[in-house]
């Protein structure tokens, strides 16, 4: 077994190893990953051994300025002493003052990063979602013009 905590924090050279021929390395799912989603441009897991501040999280995931509500940056954290029970903290990163607060705010294993839409960017995707519909009518407007020009063409004397 390696502790891949310690290789990663560790500045002494004889805490790297090097696989051999034959060697098989299992590397086991990590349940302790941190999850991005939202308006980030690298949304997924993020695994927590590199202690990650809420600051340096948003960098790495690529904070999407065009859709992103930095207003409401949340982190969602489960509390395993009582059932069911959450924290959820949430920090307005609009003000960059905000982003040393985030910096201090260290996440820990498990916790959920959600940064949602604009209340502009949800209307556009509800908008979107109907506009397909008028897009069928002018698939068809050749149709409807070559059968306007026959029709046109035997009204004429």
């Amino acid at each position: 077994k390696v502790d891949i905590n310690k290789i990663f924090k560790s500045m002494d050279s004889k805490d790297n190893f090097y696989l051999k021929k034959d060697d098989v390395l299992f590397v086991d799912r990590n349940s302790d990953a941190l999850h991005v989603f939202g308006e980030v441009t690298k949304p997924g897991v993020y695994f927590p051994n590199i202690d990650y501040s809420l600051t340096e999280l948003i960098a790495t995931a690529g904070l999407n300025n065009l859709t992103a509500n930095a207003s409401k940056v949340y982190v969602i954290r489960e509390d395993y002493n009582s059932f069911l029970k959450l924290n959820i903290f949430k920090l307005d990163i609009r003000n960059a003052v905000n982003l040393v607060v985030g910096k201090r705010f260290i996440l820990q294993p498990k916790d959920i990063v959600f940064i949602p839409p604009t209340e502009l960017v949800k209307w556009n995707r509800v908008i979107s979602l109907l506009t397909p519909q008028t897009d069928l009518f002018a698939s068809y407007n050749p149709i409807i013009q070559e059968g306007m020009k026959s029709n046109s063409a035997d009204t004429t004397p």
